[in-house]
């Protein structure tokens, strides 16, 4: 099983080069009990993530009065 999950290879992040993760990666339930936490990058930049577009509240005593 360890050999297979070897075999996927590895992730690198392009905004990090040199560093690289498990593809897949194998834990026990005791090392997660025991608190082994899953690699991966942490840091990534804060362009990678989208940001919803803002919208106005509704206030719903003059929603309701329009109906």
């Amino acid at each position: 099983m360890i050999k297979e999950a070897a075999s996927a290879g590895f992730y690198e992040p392009e905004y990090w080069s040199g560093y690289y993760y498990p593809k897949i990666q194998i834990s026990t339930i005791r090392e997660l009990l025991d608190g082994k936490n899953v690699e991966y990058p942490r840091h990534a930049p804060v362009a990678t993530f989208k940001r919803a577009k803002r919208t106005k509240k509704v206030n719903t005593e003059s929603h309701n009065k329009l109906l």
